[in-house]
């Protein structure tokens, strides 16, 4: 044989013999699972979007997001905006309250919503009208349940109460702080309450009074709230009723807009507490947001100490790895995929093994007959 066959011949078996190693050496039999996974790359969209609640100087837009962005509202008086209001916290259903809004204005608004992959969704311009300025007679309070207003005659602390010979009292009264504290306090005691002092008896007196930062108890070390500066005492000290009283914290535009910023921006954080002086905690009382009215109402049975607080809002932590699967809507259609099927760890493809094998014998018997003819 010459020597060009033979080196033609040794290549041919040397490439015979690579084939197989290859395919024992491919990822699948290096621990791999092969598994194609199908991914589908969804674009950030936002939808129902609305000024659901309008007041005389608040508005309060929600949206939704097909995944956890934060939230963000532009508005003004144009559609250059020129104002904005954002909460951080990353989530799909939105709520920002604009506060500090002209009566009876109209205003040009959009939504923004950013993911933590620097996607943003961007709304078309939007316009609403707060509602105009509407006088509120000496004889009514934005204190009922259902945060309409609520008769009741409106008086001083200290000023003495019309009460039955059971002690019940004669109409619905309001007690109020008035503003030289830059907001305005009010105890609202309901008709047919008897109001019972420390030793027991009905008396026919209520007092509110804001106080000062030096009179509020200190908050305890590691508490999961902060104090907002505002507290009051319904004194006298200990008196119980027997029907649940409300008691409000009335604020100024400027002071609802700052307690906003320290909150949430739908003021769900915001809690009115007890001051306990046994345990020298201050625990919650229910509570309720009127945003319209800047006001945060409390139901309490007793007189005492009461602050209004802010609750920590948790910050979402992640530890190791985490999926995030984003929430898609009625009516969004993913992009069709070719699906790759998996395949299994060590996985060996026996057909092309077999003609490899069937190659090199091949191969092998030739070159053996070439060689012996020589």
């Amino acid at each position: 044989m010459t020597r060009e066959k033979k080196r033609f011949f040794f290549i041919v078996l040397f490439s015979c013999l690579l084939l197989p190693l290859g395919l024992l050496l491919s990822p699948a039999s290096a621990g791999s699972t092969g598994a194609a996974l199908i991914t589908a790359k969804i674009s950030l969209t936002g939808f129902d979007i609305a000024a659901t609640t309008v007041g005389q100087t608040l508005v309060t837009i929600t949206w939704k997001t097909n995944g956890n962005t934060n939230s963000t509202v532009e508005y003004g008086l144009t559609t250059g905006y020129g104002s904005t209001r954002t909460n951080p916290f990353m989530e799909t259903n939105h709520t920002v309250t604009l506060g500090g809004l002209a009566p009876g204005t109209l205003y040009h608004w959009r939504v923004v919503s950013s993911d933590q992959d620097g996607n943003t969704f961007v709304s078309t311009d939007y316009v609403c009208q707060t509602l105009p300025t509407t006088p509120v007679g000496p004889e009514t309070n934005s204190i009922g349940d259902g945060g309409g207003t609520a008769p009741g005659e409106i008086i001083r602390s200290g000023i003495p109460m019309l009460v039955s010979e059971e002690g019940q009292i004669l109409k619905t009264y309001i007690i109020t702080t008035g503003g030289e504290a830059g907001f305005t306090a009010s105890l609202t005691v309901p008709l047919g309450t008897i109001i019972h002092g420390a030793p027991g008896e009905p008396i026919n007196g209520i007092s509110v009074k804001v106080l000062g930062p030096g009179e509020v108890p200190p908050v305890p070390d590691g508490a999961a709230y902060s104090f907002s500066g505002f507290s009051v005492q319904c004194l006298p000290d200990g008196a119980t009723f027997s029907k649940p009283a409300s008691l409000k914290f009335h604020l100024a535009t400027d002071q609802w807009s700052s307690l906003l910023e320290k909150a949430d921006s739908s003021g769900g954080s915001l809690r009115v507490r007890f001051y306990d002086k046994v345990n020298l905690s201050w625990i919650s009382v229910p509570t309720r947001v009127d945003p319209l009215d800047f006001a945060v109402i409390a139901t309490i049975t007793h007189c005492g100490t009461y602050g209004l607080f802010i609750d920590a809002i948790p910050t979402p932590s992640v530890t190791g790895s985490s999926t995030t699967t984003a929430q898609i809507p009625a009516g969004i259609v993913l992009p069709a995929q070719t699906p790759t099927f998996p395949t299994e760890a060590g996985s060996v493809n026996w057909a092309i093994l077999f003609g490899a094998l069937i190659t090199i014998v091949a191969a092998g018997i030739g070159y053996y007959f070439v060689a012996k003819k020589k």
